[in-house]
């Protein structure tokens, strides 16, 4: 990774971050900061293994919107074709989603706090 890659990583790091401050952090003791607040804290408390439980159950059986398992349909040839890279992502849709939703609560509790700060 060259100097400049490095730049504009941090740029758009701190790009970010600002503008979680500015819209988590600005409105403490409001009824929105107090429910964000909540529901953060609560989403963080869950570990990502029970979350991905909890989204396979009611994304996959409940509502049919991203499968059940695997990386992509057990009847699909893996090519570089439009229609499997779409089935994987399709497929990898619940870990994504598993992953990044207790981080994006543990980083809006702690914008919030750094905003305060």
């Amino acid at each position: 990774m060259d100097a400049t890659c490095c730049f504009y990583i941090y740029i758009d790091k701190f790009y970010n971050r600002s503008l979680f401050r500015c819209f988590f952090g600005t409105k403490r003791g409001r009824a929105v900061d107090i429910s964000i607040s909540f529901v953060s804290s609560i989403i963080q408390a869950i570990p990502p293994f029970v979350l991905a439980v909890l989204i396979l159950f009611i994304g996959a059986i409940k509502l049919r919107i991203i499968p059940l398992g695997g990386a992509y349909p057990v009847d699909m040839e893996p090519s570089f074709s439009i229609d499997f890279i779409i089935s994987v992502i399709k497929h990898a849709l619940g870990p994504i989603v598993a992953i990044s939703i207790p981080q994006i609560a543990v980083w809006i509790l702690a914008m919030r706090e750094i905003h305060h700060k």
